[in-house]
This record gives structure tokens, C-alpha cells and sequence, in this order.
């Protein structure tokens, strides 16, 4: 079976949070359980974080930890949208430069 891979956007955490019975819930739930494989970055739970703490929700401390530890612990790949690559000149006198030269060579 090929597994789902899935970014959770913030809207469905917190609707998830507030909403017990919610379809929200449902789908926070499936994104963390097998098959499905949940793709976080450092910068998006640090949203999911900071959001889940804004005073207008009214959210529990220990429901906001519970769902951060939630897809903290489950959230099988950490990935970074940022690629480092080195930057090569093209030896031309126009001074541009082309994708391919610095991406370098692909595997």
C-alpha cells in the first residue's frame, strides 16, 4: 500500500482542538496514523504552537501540549523547503546565470 504523504495546514489543528467531533479531528487523526506519513517542518510546528496559544481561542495548556506532542512524535519526516546547492559562474562574459549550472549535476 502507498502511503499518503501529508502536510497539515494550522486550520485543521486548531479546528481540530476546538471541535472534538469535528471532521477537523478526523483528519488530524488520520494524518498521523499508518498509512499516512506526516511532513512537518520546525518553522510549521512553531506556527502550530504559536497558534494553538492565541488567548481568543481559549484553548487548554495541557490540550495545546497534547496536540503538539502529538505531531511532534508522529511526524515521520522533517523536511526543510530550503535546498543548499553550491553557485557556479557561467564562464561567459554576459554574467548570467543558469539553473543548471547551479544546481550542479543531478543524481
Amino acid at each position: 500500500m502507498i502511503a499518503l504523504r501529508l502536510v497539515v495546514d494550522t486550520n485543521i489543528v486548531v479546528s481540530a482542538a476546538l471541535k472534538p467531533d469535528g471532521l477537523q479531528r478526523t483528519v488530524l487523526l488520520l494524518a498521523v496514523t499508518r498509512p499516512a506519513r506526516l511532513y512537518v517542518t520546525h518553522a510549521v510546528l512553531a506556527e502550530y504552537r504559536e497558534v494553538l496559544a492565541r488567548p481568543e481561542f481559549k484553548i487548554r495548556k495541557g490540550l495545546r501540549q497534547q496536540f503538539v506532542q502529538l505531531l511532534t512524535n508522529r511526524a515521520r519526516t522533517w523536511w526543510s523547503p530550503w535546498v543548499s546547492c553550491r553557485l557556479r559562474k557561467i564562464p561567459t562574459t554576459t554574467g548570467l546565470w543558469n539553473v543548471r549550472t547551479l544546481l550542479g549535476p543531478t543524481t
